[in-house]
């Protein structure tokens, strides 16, 4: 009686490990991942999704923050990388052009992650704060911090862009 060896394909590993990355990326979009602060240091904490599609308080008709398409990008590009994953996996998508595709998909969200307080655009709410300081001649400014869901989200899509390029540096060609 002999056993059958099942033999784990490591290319199949990485993918399945880039996608539950992602997934995690993209599921950082419900974490606080941007501070704006304000004078005399008071923050406003804002989620990604937020940051994102901008947020208007419920008891207030001004906007805080507006919509960002730049922020909209790393989560376009990780949905894109992910469908291009699955195509790889199922055996569709044949060839390495895919893969370095995925890679660079995940590594340009990761650095929009991290670019995600700089992108932030700030709604009427903000923006009358600014005109009103700019025409008291006073020092202080609105600034941008990253929060947990960034920085998260970034180190995560960096990670899955490693792991992707490893399925391609590493992968045997199969001769015939």
């Amino acid at each position: 009686m002999s056993k059958k060896k099942t033999k784990i394909n490591f290319n199949f590993i990485c993918e399945l490990f880039v996608i539950v990355l992602s997934v995690v990326a993209i599921c950082m979009m419900f974490v606080h991942s941007v501070d704006v602060v304000g004078y005399s240091t008071t923050k406003y904490g804002y989620t990604g999704l937020q940051a994102t599609f901008g947020y208007t308080a419920e008891d207030s008709s001004v906007s805080e923050l507006a919509f960002s398409f730049v922020n909209l990008l790393p989560y376009i590009f990780i949905l894109f990388s992910v469908v291009l994953t699955v195509l790889s996996m199922i055996g569709s998508l044949k060839g390495k052009v895919g893969k370095y595709v995925v890679c660079g998909l995940l590594f340009a969200a990761g650095v929009l992650f991290f670019l995600e307080g700089v992108f932030t655009v700030y709604g009427d709410l903000f923006n009358n704060v600014i005109t009103q300081w700019i025409n008291s001649n006073s020092s202080a400014k609105i600034t941008t911090e990253l929060a947990t869901g960034a920085i998260v989200a970034g180190i995560v899509s960096i990670l899955a862009a490693v792991c992707e390029a490893l399925t391609f540096t590493l992968c045997k060609k199969k001769r015939k």
